[in-house]
């Protein structure tokens, strides 16, 4: 199963998460305007394969953004705690912040957005 796989199946099946938000409003690659909040993409922003001289390895560390989209602050805070939560005690992989979370607010769409950075490390 490839790591955007396991990734999808962390975050849509982790209760605390479905709790706040719909499976229909987690997307990879970037979340559909028309969705309802709160939603949650997620992209890969880079990341390598592990080589060596016999070749692949089989082990990957992807870099991934996961944003949340909110339309009040304190569901921004909730919801990211749970998918850093989900992220790190996942069995799919091994994944860590590496970064605090970025915070932003979109005037024009008037939603709260969080941007989580993830090392993750998956072994195909």
């Amino acid at each position: 199963m490839s790591i955007e796989e396991k990734l999808f199946k962390v975050l849509t099946t982790s209760t605390v998460i479905n709790t706040k938000v719909s499976t229909a409003n987690i997307n990879p690659d970037h979340r559909n305007q028309d969705d309802s909040l709160p939603a949650i993409d997620y992209q890969r922003t880079g990341g390598h394969r592990v080589v060596h001289l016999g070749g692949y390895a089989g082990l990957e560390n992807g870099h991934y953004n996961v944003n949340i989209y909110t339309s009040d602050i304190d569901s921004r805070r909730v919801i990211g705690e749970a998918v850093i939560e989900a992220m790190s005690s996942s069995v799919e992989f091994s994944a860590q912040t590496f970064s605090s979370p970025i915070d932003d607010f979109d005037d024009e769409l008037n939603q709260f957005i969080r941007t989580l950075e993830f090392s993750i490390w998956n072994r195909e």
